[in-house]
């Protein structure tokens, strides 16, 4: 997720939209309630761990809000703007404070 937020600052009009829109499908995607389905072992092997982690348990906007603050203070430490990151963070309905 830290390289999407990074291309929300890219000069290209075109990828900070794109990166918009992708976090804004990965919070809405978090947001759904997925249905509980049985896994099968294959071969006898049990599946790893990690399938058993609900999306919906994720709080991605919040996540998604860390790391715009984290790039928006990174990109200030160096003497860059932030003003993309803010209007994203808006967007997206999350709060920066640079």
């Amino acid at each position: 997720m830290p390289a999407i937020v990074r291309c929300v600052s890219h000069p290209s009009a075109h990828v900070c939209a794109l990166s918009t829109s992708i976090l804004r499908d990965i919070m809405y995607a978090g947001s759904l309630k997925p249905s509980v389905k049985e896994v099968e072992d294959v071969n006898g092997i049990h599946n790893p761990a990690y399938q058993y982690l609900s999306i919906s348990i994720i709080d991605w906007k919040a996540d998604i809000g860390k790391c715009l603050m984290c790039e928006a203070n990174n990109r200030l430490e160096n003497g860059m703007s932030a003003q993309f990151l803010d209007t994203a963070a808006r967007e997206l309905g999350c709060t920066i404070s640079v």
